[in-house]
C-alpha cells in the first residue's frame, strides 16, 4: 500500500511502497517459524537477505532496508516507478523458500473528520497523524479498551467541560470523608493528588497540566473543544 512517509525522491508521478518480509535463520527449519531464534541470528539473516535482494531484484531503494528486532521482520522499499506487485512477485520466485512470509504493506487507514470546532488548533495532533489513529480504532473491527493514564504536571481543571467526564476516580476512595479508605497513605485522593502542596485537591493552577490531559484524553466527537 502507499505509504505517508515516502522517499525524498519520489515524485507526484510515482508510487511509493513497503514490503515486509522474515527471512529463515540459518539454524531454523522450513515452516517452523522463528521462535527460539536469537536477535543476533536474525539480524545476521536479515543482513545476508538484503545484500541478495540488492544484488538480485531490480526496484529496491538502496538505503531503505530496515530490520525491526524485537519483531524479528524487515521492512524495504520499493522505487518510485516499479510497480509494487511485480517487485514482490521476483522476490517470491526468487527467494520465497527462504523467507517465512514476504508481502506487501497494505495497511490503509482513512481519517474520521471531528465535530469539535478547534481541533483544527491542534497542529501537533496532525503532525502525529491522531485523525487516522482515530480512523484505526472506528474502522479496524476491535472494541476499543480504556486506557487510564498518570498526568504527572501542575493538575488538571477538573471542571473542564471537554475533561470533567474523562477524569479517573479512585474505587477504593469516599470522597470528603477525611480518611485513607484504600490504605495507600494518601487521603481523599478521588481524581489524584497534590504532590507539590500534599493534599488531595489536583486542580491545576498553573494550566500546563490541563493543556496536556487535553491532548491525551479530552472528550471527542461531542462538539465542543480540542479533541479528534
Amino acid at each position: 500500500g502507499n505509504s505517508s512517509h515516502a522517499s525524498q525522491n519520489c515524485s507526484g508521478n510515482g508510487s511509493f511502497a513497503r514490503l515486509i518480509m522474515r527471512p529463515y535463520s540459518r539454524s531454523s527449519v522450513a515452516g517452523s517459524g522463528q521462535p527460539g531464534v536469537s536477535a543476533s541470528r536474525r539480524l545476521a539473516a536479515s543482513r545476508r537477505l538484503a545484500r541478495r535482494l540488492e544484488e538480485h531484484v531490480a526496484g529496491l531503494e538502496s538505503n531503505g532496508w530496515q530490520h525491526l528486532t524485537r519483531l524479528g521482520i524487515d521492512i524495504a522499499e520499493v522505487q518510485c516507478g516499479y510497480d509494487p506487485q511485480q517487485v514482490l512477485q521476483r522476490i517470491r520466485t526468487a527467494f520465497g523458500s527462504e523467507l517465512a512470509f514476504v508481502e506487501l504493506d497494505a495497511l490503509n487507514i482513512f481519517p474520521v473528520a471531528g465535530s469539535d470546532p478547534r481541533q483544527s488548533e491542534q497542529w501537533g495532533l496532525r503532525k502525529i497523524g491522531t485523525l487516522e489513529a482515530w480512523g484505526s480504532l472506528q474502522t479496524g473491527g476491535s472494541t476499543p479498551q480504556p486506557v487510564t493514564v498518570a498526568v504527572i504536571d501542575t493538575g488538571v481543571n477538573l471542571q473542564h467541560r471537554d475533561l470533567r467526564d474523562r477524569l479517573w476516580t479512585n474505587p477504593g476512595e469516599i470522597p470528603g470523608n477525611g480518611l485513607d479508605d484504600d490504605g495507600n497513605g494518601l487521603v481523599d485522593d478521588v481524581h489524584g493528588y497534590d504532590f507539590h502542596n500534599f493534599d488531595p485537591d489536583p486542580d491545576d493552577d498553573q494550566g500546563h497540566g490541563t493543556h496536556c490531559a487535553g491532548i491525551i484524553a479530552a472528550a471527542a466527537q461531542n462538539g465542543i473543544g480540542i479533541a479528534v
